[in-house]
């Protein structure tokens, strides 16, 4: 029993200790440190290099959102993934951007601290009094970007240039109950959507490579009195996809080169109980500025499917971008 009870204890430790990222003496290390402010101390995930940063995003990419909770809640307490600062704009960011960032959309490069504001990166160094800084933002010069602005949908293309949109599956129904996740019967009376959609971020300081990704969104919306909403009811969500030759592809002065693309050529991932998902699809990393203008093609075919938890309202379609 004693025996037991030391293997149980020494697997929690172990378990605690880990951050999600290979220990391995050659694999990125980040570390978070408090963050000293005039009315407040808040919590900043630093990293040594801006390839560290992205390292993180894909591996908190690829994890369930009861482990990414737990990263949160070890490394970065103050993370803008559960604050009030987190406008609509900031909401189009995946849940690993906005597990590192800290509610005032900070992360650090060495001492440097970097600020997300309008998708663009502003940098200050230690000692500098950031708050008044952010007053006159017209006066700062931005040193990088994350850009996740929205352009629009087209439901016909499958080019997804970045920080653009692809909304081609949508699914509207009348909402009445629904399960919770201890199974409990909730009613409701509301319109939803389901929407399953390609978006592209692309990230990069200036002095660095550029870095961008490929996801999928499967939301679920409620209709309001003027516009559709973010919903938060429970759903069982079910992904089966085989990207075949999905690739970045750049046009430089009507050249088209490709960049190079990482991650397997098929994700088949499913969430019970779940919010909203952004699931990784496609990785591309360090390619210069002069590469040209990047956008994804997509050649992705399979299914999708949603349900309110407790087996309602259920809708599967085949894709095909």
């Amino acid at each position: 029993m004693k025996t037991t009870f030391n293997h149980c204890l020494k697997t929690i430790l172990f378990f605690t200790a880990i951050t999600f990222l290979s220990c391995s003496d050659e694999e990125p290390t980040y570390e978070s440190e408090p963050y000293q402010d005039v009315e407040q101390e808040i919590s900043i995930v630093k990293f040594e290099t801006f390839d560290e940063f992205n390292a993180l995003i894909d591996e908190l990419s690829n994890i369930s959102e009861d482990e990414l909770e737990f990263w949160i809640e070890q490394n970065n307490p103050d993370a803008l993934y559960h604050s009030k600062k987190n406008t609509e704009k900031l909401n189009d960011l995946p849940e690993s951007y906005l597990a590192i960032l800290n509610s005032e959309n900070e992360f650090k490069i060495g001492n440097k601290t970097l600020w997300l504001y309008e998708e663009k990166l502003y940098e200050f160094e230690q000692g500098q009094n950031k708050k008044d800084l952010k007053l006159n933002v017209k006066d700062l010069k931005p040193v990088g970007e994350i850009i996740v602005k929205i352009h629009g949908n087209d439901p016909k293309t499958t080019i997804v240039g970045q920080g653009q949109l692809n909304a081609k599956y949508k699914h509207e129904f009348n909402g009445y109950q629904y399960k919770d996740c201890s199974n409990n019967l909730r009613n409701i009376n509301a319109k939803f959507i389901y929407v399953h959609e390609l978006m592209s971020v692309e990230s990069g300081l200036h002095a660095t490579a550029r870095y961008s990704r490929l996801y999928l969104r499967v939301k679920l919306e409620w209709r309001g009195r003027k516009k559709w909403k973010p919903a938060g009811e429970p759903r069982n969500i079910s992904v089966n996809l085989y990207l075949h030759d999905t690739k970045l592809s750049f046009y430089n002065n009507g050249i088209p080169s490709i960049s190079l693309v990482y991650d397997p050529s098929s994700v088949n991932v499913s969430f019970d109980c779940s919010g909203d998902r952004t699931i990784l699809l496609k990785t591309s990393d360090s390619y210069g500025i002069g590469a040209g203008s990047p956008r994804w093609i997509v050649n992705t075919t399979g299914s999708i499917a949603q349900e309110f938890h407790g087996g309602y309202y259920y809708w599967s379609h085949f894709a095909n971008w």
